[in-house]
């Protein structure tokens, strides 16, 4: 799992990551699921972070997978 790119905006953020699923053969590991994951967090009162939505879209050509990563990129991007 990796959380490449986080944006946070006073009491609020939003990050994009993927995850992978690797299965281990006799041969090697093989990657057997790409997956793109949104994120929002919120502050809560005693200061830690909390997850309030997560969005998960499997990378596999859909239109859906694209939106997502377009709607993160812009989210993270955009001036506060």
């Amino acid at each position: 799992m990796s959380m490449p790119l986080l944006k946070i905006d006073a009491d609020r953020a939003v990050s994009i990551g993927y995850h992978t699923n690797d299965l281990h053969t006799d041969s090697g590991a093989k990657l057997s699921r790409l997956t793109a994951s949104q994120w929002a967090w919120r502050r809560q009162e005693s200061g830690e972070w909390k997850a309030v939505r997560r969005t998960h879209r499997l990378i596999d050509g859909r239109e859906s997978v694209r939106d997502l990563l377009r709607e993160s990129l812009r989210a993270i991007t955009r001036n506060s």
